[in-house]
């Protein structure tokens, strides 16, 4: 009987034993299963936020893009508002030089500037020729520039030795030409439309490859680039600055009729800045 009763109670804990096993592996499945549903949970979450962050990204994007668009419209619309006071201001100094006489409008042969130094001098029968300045006239002209050729070589320095250099121009030639041109003046414009730093029109810009005159570099470089070009087809200094500041067709017909270019004013206010530097 007792042995009996001792292999009943083996038994009973044999079994107790078994029970409590699969309780635990019972209770580590669902904990495993908890575990697995957090983490699919915690992944869906912050997948979810990823998503709504770049969503609000791409909103930002949006409203700044639009922003921007609206942006250049403003621009587009004040740059045309400009353009169309610098087309009226042109107009209304052409209308001034038309009101000169027939005569002397021929004589001066449709120069565009006339210098207040009166160095344009009208010979009988049409020829124009040049008259040099006297060293106290232009002493006192060059004091309107001092300033500017200072400023000029501060600001402007860097990018004038980088085009002088690579089209063989003397830098300082290049600081002379700006500061008789615009005297530093990057949105500086003329009455006949050229502009920038070295005063180009626009169909010598485009021929030279820029888009934005104003932009400094972009002028020096281009003004630089034009000046070379000239130098070379009339082969010096003084005619390729004439050509300049005139036109190179309009020096072509000049110079079948004596021009001598040293003593046009243009040249020689570039000789004399040029002198001082």
């Amino acid at each position: 009987m007792k042995e009996n009763k001792e292999n009943i109670e083996n038994k009973n804990d044999s079994e107790n034993t078994g029970e409590d096993a699969e309780t635990r592996i019972e209770v580590k499945a669902v904990n495993f299963l908890i575990f697995a549903i957090v983490v699919i949970l915690l992944f869906a979450f912050s997948v979810y936020v990823l998503n709504e962050s770049a969503k609000i990204k791409r909103q930002k994007m949006q409203k700044m893009e639009s922003e921007i668009a609206e942006l250049r419209i403003e621009i587009q619309k004040w740059k045309s508002i400009a353009e169309e006071i610098i087309r009226k201001e042109i107009e209304r100094e052409i209308e001034k030089e038309e009101k000169l006489t027939p005569s002397i409008k021929g004589k001066i042969n449709n120069f565009s500037i006339i210098d207040p130094l009166k160095a344009i001098k009208i010979q009988e029968g049409g020829v124009v020729s040049m008259v040099k300045n006297s060293k106290d006239d232009m002493k006192e002209w060059y004091k309107t520039k001092e300033k500017s050729v200072r400023e000029i070589k501060r600001v402007y320095g860097g990018r004038i030795k980088l085009a002088a250099k690579r089209h063989g121009i003397n830098p300082k030639i290049i600081t002379a030409i700006i500061a008789v041109e615009s005297s530093g003046d990057c949105l500086a414009v003329s009455r006949v439309g050229a502009r920038g730093l070295m005063q180009l029109m626009p169909p010598t810009a485009k021929i030279m490859g820029i888009k934005d005159s104003f932009h400094p570099y972009e002028n020096v470089w281009a003004g630089t680039r034009y000046l070379k070009r000239l130098e070379k087809r009339f082969g010096n200094l003084d005619t390729a600055l004439a050509a300049y500041n005139l036109g190179p067709t309009k020096v072509d017909e000049l110079l079948k009729h004596n021009f001598d270019p040293s003593a046009y004013v243009y040249a020689q206010k570039v000789n004399f800045v040029l002198a001082k530097i």
